[in-house]
């Protein structure tokens, strides 16, 4: 025997070595659909079936309707499929080999069991299930518990926009009806997105509401969140903001105080001059035991307006231009649309910031425009 023939018959006993002892089954299969090798895993999963029809050999009774080893032969490359045998499932990859020397092609199929991947899958399709249906509910609730555009005590005509970036958002804004002669605003900010930023705004609207904290006093009610929320024991990476003010209807005034709320009530005088609250304050953490607040005193007139928004909107960044929303661009848009409705401003500024994103908004948006009528 020359050297020639013996190194092919010791390639071909190498090749069927490494065949047979696969641990995934492999079977190759001629150009009419028999099946001309098996190798040892194979057979002891359905016997040796060698010369059989390749549906045969895996306890079928016709032929495949998607018969991956026919078209593997006739478009000469891989195909892959998944088929069910009894209780297990397989990926079965098939490509073609040509034997030079007999001038024959033919379809190696890899059969790999991925049966408990399978059920994986299905375990995590059915959490995933599970977590979207409580995750809608979450969502159902959060935008519940936004006020809707309507008027207020007879006296404040409400427009606002909540947009979370994410499925559950950190940003919140509530109207309270304190007594007959008082009104509670007040927008907020929680560090973070999603699940956790949500129920956080929960939990503070729970404490606003609260009757113990629906006091006139503008500095006790803010010390009254952060006396409830240290009792929570969270980390110090969360922290919200808030700006509140309490609006008296007799007096026609509004009261401010800010806990650390970076984006400042914006005064529309019914005159169209726009006028900023400066008024300044420590956000609520764990980092800070105490804080004295400082309230501020804002005299109304009817038609005056009161924005109030979170940072969502001024820090919108368009990458193009490498720039950021801005303040700027907030009091162009009150000024230019102050003859419009509420509803009519708030629109203009959120449409205006989709532009100005292009539509990628990576912020939590709130905003609330409030009119005394």
């Amino acid at each position: 025997m020359d050297q020639l023939l013996k190194d092919e018959v010791n390639s071909c006993y190498f090749m069927t070595h490494i065949l047979e002892n696969m641990q995934d089954m492999v079977r190759v299969i001629d150009k009419k659909g028999n099946v001309v090798f098996m190798n040892k895993i194979m057979r002891e999963r359905f016997g040796d079936l060698v010369g059989k029809k390749c549906f045969e050999a895996i306890n079928k009774t016709q032929k495949c309707l998607d018969c991956i080893s026919e078209k593997s032969l006739v478009f000469f490359k891989s195909y892959s499929k998944e088929e069910h045998l009894g209780s297990k499932v397989y990926s079965v990859v098939s490509s073609p080999v040509f034997n030079e020397k007999t001038k024959e092609a033919y379809s190696v199929e890899v059969f790999r069991d991925i049966t408990e991947q399978k059920k994986m899958e299905e375990k995590i399709y059915e959490q995933y299930s599970k977590m979207k249906t409580d995750l809608n509910f979450a969502k159902q609730l959060q935008n519940k518990i936004i006020p809707e555009n309507a008027l207020y005590g007879g006296c404040l005509k409400v427009s606002a926009k909540y947009e979370p970036s994410d499925f559950l958002g950190g940003d919140i804004f509530d109207i309270i009806e304190i007594d007959d002669e008082h009104i509670g605003i007040y927008i907020a900010d929680v560090s973070g997105h999603g699940v956790s930023a949500s129920m956080f705004t929960m939990f503070l609207r729970q404490v606003m509401r609260n009757k113990k904290s629906k006091k006139l006093i503008v500095e006790e009610t803010i010390d009254d969140l952060v006396k409830n929320y240290k009792e929570l024991n969270v980390d110090t990476e969360t922290y919200f903001t808030v700006l509140y003010g309490v609006y008296n209807k007799r007096k026609k005034e509004i009261t401010f105080v800010n806990a650390g709320h970076n984006c400042y009530p914006i005064i529309i005088r019914g005159n169209e001059r726009i006028e900023e609250i400066d008024i300044n304050g420590f956000p609520i953490c764990s980092i800070i035991d105490h804080f004295k607040h400082k309230s501020i005193k804002v005299k109304l007139k009817k038609g005056d307006r009161i924005f109030l928004y979170t940072d969502g909107i001024i820090e919108a960044y368009n990458e193009n231009l490498n720039q950021f929303f801005g303040f700027e661009r907030i009091y162009d848009l009150l000024n230019s649309q102050n003859n419009q409705s509420g509803e009519e401003i708030i629109s203009a500024i959120y449409r205006q910031v989709k532009d100005f994103t292009s539509g990628h908004i990576k912020d939590d948006i709130a905003m609330v425009l409030v009119e005394l009528t």
